[in-house]
């Protein structure tokens, strides 16, 4: 493998999140000269949540913060050939502070690649339909969803964790299930 550059020089472009019409939240796009793709099963190997898909090139994971991880924030990070994404953000400050981190977080990959054991495993949406079979379908709301369903559709996305369901704690099994249908 060619040995990666630190990220160093790079544009920056920030827009409101495409998929949320009338949002005011932001997305910041991070575009550098090179290509991260070799990259990806390095971060699988040590990104939380990681949701990696070798054929698109394509990796998204949760990021908190680096080197230390904040609190009250949670931010997607989606890293695409020379691209990466983090989002989403209420203003152009905090936007471009999580950013620089984001950008420290990959490079301290970049400089540790040879300690950690790349992960080639393949993210595979879950089917709602799957998840449901395993809710307790008694759509009480607790979890902040209208139904079991709604819930089971978010879940399918990685828009919601289990924890969000007090009901699953009463039900141990089914619980483990899902875990390891949504690979956790």
């Amino acid at each position: 493998m060619n040995e990666l550059p630190l990220i160093e020089h790079f544009k920056r472009k920030i827009n409101y999140v495409p998929c949320i019409a009338g949002s005011d939240l932001l997305v910041e796009t991070i575009i550098i000269d090179f290509d991260l793709s070799e990259l990806l099963p390095y971060i699988n190997a040590v990104a939380e949540k990681a949701k990696y898909i070798p054929e698109l090139n394509w990796i998204k994971f949760k990021f908190h913060g680096f080197p230390h991880k904040y609190q009250d924030g949670v931010w997607d990070v989606a890293v695409h050939q020379n691209t990466i994404s983090v989002r989403a953000f209420l203003d152009r400050d905090t936007a471009d502070k999580v950013s620089d981190e984001c950008i420290n977080y990959i490079n301290d990959i970049i400089f540790h690649k040879d300690e950690i054991i790349p992960s080639y495993k393949e993210w595979k949406q879950p089917k709602a339909i799957d998840i449901i079979k395993y809710l307790p379908k008694i759509n009480c709301g607790k979890c902040g969803f209208p139904t079991c369903m709604a819930f089971a559709a978010k879940l399918a996305l990685g828009d919601t964790d289990l924890i969000n369901c007090p009901e699953l704690s009463k039900e141990p099994d089914k619980r483990q299930k899902l875990l390891e249908l949504l690979g956790n």
